[in-house]
């Protein structure tokens, strides 16, 4: 019972994090909605093809697609971040391609420098 009281405190202390980011940070809003994105580009992709396509009907290639595209949530975010902050598109995928592999986190603040 306490586990889940900790994460329910955990989940409600992130969404205002998040809430305060988006209202009071320059371009919070475009950078949140860059996040937003992201996480639809690579990690709803991944549970599609991953556990669905790959583990439940045993599509080998698909479950490989899904493990791609959920390493590539770094690449996403920083990429969709800092294009919608109003970064050039060059730039914003240079520093999309050098975070392969590295989490959307991390991706999400690149791309908020960049952009």
């Amino acid at each position: 019972m306490l586990t889940i009281i900790k994460g329910m405190g955990l989940l409600l202390l992130t969404l205002i994090l998040f809430s305060l980011f988006s209202l009071k940070a320059p371009k919070g809003d475009k950078a949140m909605s860059g996040l937003a994105g992201a996480a639809i580009a690579s990690f709803l992709i991944e549970a599609i093809h991953k556990y669905i396509n790959g583990d439940f009907l045993k599509i080998a290639f698909l479950g490989e697609v899904g493990i791609s595209s959920g390493n590539l949530a770094g690449v996403a975010a920083a990429s969709l971040v800092a294009i919608n902050m109003g970064a050039n598109p060059v730039f914003a995928l240079v520093a999309g391609v050098a975070l392969s592999g590295i989490g959307i986190l991390p991706g999400f603040i690149a791309g908020y420098v960049i952009g």
